[in-house]
């Protein structure tokens, strides 16, 4: 308790929170905050690993084994308004994240081999780093996608592919936040990630108005095509900048190439398990 007496900046905000008057207002600063603040290595979700652990053991226990038990007994929920919300909000913020990578992306360009040694790469991180914090976010927001599956009863979807994939990428977006160690191939990789999430989620809002929209879902296979394809053209851009010396290999992009590979391989099996009978 004395930490609290001794820091001016914590006493004034408990004392905000303590006033009524203050504390609408002291509410939306500490939302704003959280949002929008730089320091993003200074986070408590970033600099917390046990929160983030925790959270992650707690999602594959929940989705694999609580989540089915509890709802044995009981009816699947109906969620299709609250998806439908869920799935155009995931459309609209993956497609802002991926017109503020793309600007940031051009802008740095020519800085992108070796960009880890580049002098000015403190101020490309800060610079980056709300963006970089507001995709994390986005990447465990992706974990509620599973929890519906669960909600509603749709146990046969929560494959080691679906929560393998949320889990790894939440996992590796933190250990590379909380280490400052971000390469150029995280932001191509990023890039085309949200721009196929953006396709991905929009698929999912139509499909959750029904079986009338099923006559407009045709291009399910395609959607698959395009998600293989874009770990193909991730593993192809890091095997050439690892070999042409532009990016350098180090056991956190060793990481992401075995997990990029891995689930390549998932999502390949997928498809044709899916699409080729």
């Amino acid at each position: 308790m004395q930490l609290f007496v001794n820091n001016a900046n914590t006493r004034s905000l408990l004392h905000d929170f303590l006033d009524p008057k203050q504390r609408p207002m002291a509410l939306l600063e500490s939302v704003i905050g959280f949002f929008a603040d730089r320091n993003v290595e200074d986070k408590y979700l970033i600099k917390e690993y046990k929160v983030i652990y925790s959270i992650l053991v707690f999602y594959i226990l929940f989705v694999k084994w609580i989540g089915p038990a509890l709802m044995k007994n009981y009816k699947s929920m109906d969620l299709r308004y609250t998806i439908r919300v869920y799935n155009f909000g995931q459309v609209i913020f993956n497609a802002i994240i991926l017109i503020q990578l793309v600007t940031f992306g051009a802008r740095i360009w020519p800085h992108r081999c070796q960009i880890l040694y580049n002098p000015n790469y403190p101020v490309f991180f800060r610079d980056a780093s709300r963006i970089i914090w507001h995709i994390f976010l986005i990447k465990l927001s992706d974990l509620l996608d599973t929890v519906f599956f669960v909600l509603r009863k749709k146990n046969r979807q929560i494959t080691i592919l679906h929560v393998f994939h949320h889990a790894g990428m939440v996992l590796l977006f933190h250990t590379g936040i909380s280490t400052i160690n971000i390469g150029y191939y995280i932001l191509v990789c990023i890039c085309i990630n949200t721009f196929i999430h953006s396709i991905m989620y929009f698929y999912y809002f139509l499909a959750a108005f029904g079986p009338e929209m099923q006559k407009y879902l045709w291009w399910k296979r395609y959607l698959t095509q395009m998600q293989i394809f874009q770990f193909i053209v991730v593993l192809v851009y890091m095997t050439w900048a690892f070999i042409t010396g532009c990016e350098q290999m180090a056991p956190f992009e060793l990481s992401i190439y075995i997990f990029t590979l891995l689930i390549l391989l998932l999502f390949v099996n997928f498809y044709f398990k899916s699409f080729r009978k």
